[in-house]
């Protein structure tokens, strides 16, 4: 994926976790909001971290199903 989709996926993805906390804060459980923007957050750094998956080389024609 090249870089500047990745940094615009990772600012809506910590954005939507940001709303997620704000508006959850009117709720009884103060637990769900820490988890959202946790989980934001997570997501957001995991998309730099792990690579994405590769083909090393195609498969042969008689061996695709």
């Amino acid at each position: 994926m090249p870089t500047n989709v990745k940094i615009v996926v990772s600012l809506l993805i910590v954005l939507v976790g940001l709303a997620v906390f704000y508006f959850q804060g009117a709720t009884d459980n103060p637990a769900v909001r820490w988890v959202a923007l946790g989980l934001g957050i997570f997501m957001a750094v995991s998309l730099w971290i792990f690579p994405e998956p590769k083909n090393k080389k195609p498969l042969p024609k008689n061996d695709r199903s």
